[in-house]
């Protein structure tokens, strides 16, 4: 999927480690150009954070994501994963 927004905010990325080694995780939000804008959440995983670094709040850009849900304790839980970003205009 692919949305294009202003980003509005960056959370500090969170680095931890499980069964499968060392995870880098970057959360941001971005709001979209429409007449009714809306507010969405990404994240992005491992190499991928690497791709967001020179990003910064306010840059226009380009998401291409994937959304996943799944199961936990009997309620389900969605996210947008980012895997590509591209500021619009440069």
């Amino acid at each position: 999927m692919e949305l294009q927004g202003k980003i509005i905010k960056i959370e500090p990325s969170i680095t931890g480690s499980g069964a499968n080694g060392t995870w880098h995780k970057q959360q941001f939000v971005i709001e979209t150009l429409d007449q009714f804008p809306k507010k969405v959440a990404f994240e992005l995983w491992n190499d991928d954070v690497r791709s967001f670094e020179p990003r910064k709040v306010g840059h226009v850009v380009k998401v291409l994501f994937n959304v996943e849900s799944r199961e936990y304790e009997e309620k389900w839980y969605t996210s947008c994963r980012a895997w590509k970003i591209s500021v619009i205009g440069e």
